[in-house]
């Protein structure tokens, strides 16, 4: 009787060891889970931001417009209303739900493709934002780079990056 004492106790040690396992890969499986809708949602919070920026340049390209009394400006509009739906959809995709459930089999842009979107865009707003200054300043290094806060000899390698000529804002005779 001892003996079966003894393996009754052993047996049921096994079974709690066996039952707190189940509960630790239960709570394993809602962790991971949980992980995945972190890592989705953050995703979906960079692309909400990333569409946010481009309505806001469509917005700043059409007051600039409005402003100059001129089409000048809607050669830029074109390519930010491009990228604004390239983002729009961007977002969709990251939404990660049809019908309020998840849909962890849909394909995610790569971060690749996000990086280099929001690449693009950075360096549209630097050259859109280059022009403008140098729209303001008439074309002097000096005055657009104290207005941006950087060095004159920054101001000037941005301006040949960006394909910015500070002549070209310059009074003419």
């Amino acid at each position: 009787t001892t003996g079966r004492r003894l393996l009754a106790a052993f047996a049921g040690v096994l079974l709690l060891f066996a039952a707190a396992l189940g509960v630790e890969l239960v709570t394993l499986r809602r962790i991971a889970d949980a992980e995945g809708d972190v890592e989705r949602l953050d995703h979906a919070k960079h692309a909400g931001h990333m569409a946010a920026a481009q309505v806001r340049d469509q917005y700043i390209h059409q007051a600039h417009t409005l402003i100059e009394f001129g089409p000048a400006h809607l050669e830029h509009y074109a390519h930010v209303r491009d990228a604004t739906r390239q983002s729009i959809a961007h977002l969709d995709g990251a939404r990660g739900h049809d019908g309020g459930s998840r849909a962890r089999s849909r394909k995610r842009p790569s971060s690749s493709a996000y990086r280099e979107m929001l690449e693009r865009v950075r360096e549209r707003a630097t050259r859109d934002y280059l022009v403008a200054l140098m729209r303001d300043v008439v074309g002097n290094v000096t005055q657009a780079a104290d207005r941006a806060g950087i060095e004159r000899e920054s101001m000037h390698r941005l301006l040949k990056k960006h394909g910015v000529r500070s002549d070209d804002f310059k009074a003419k005779g």
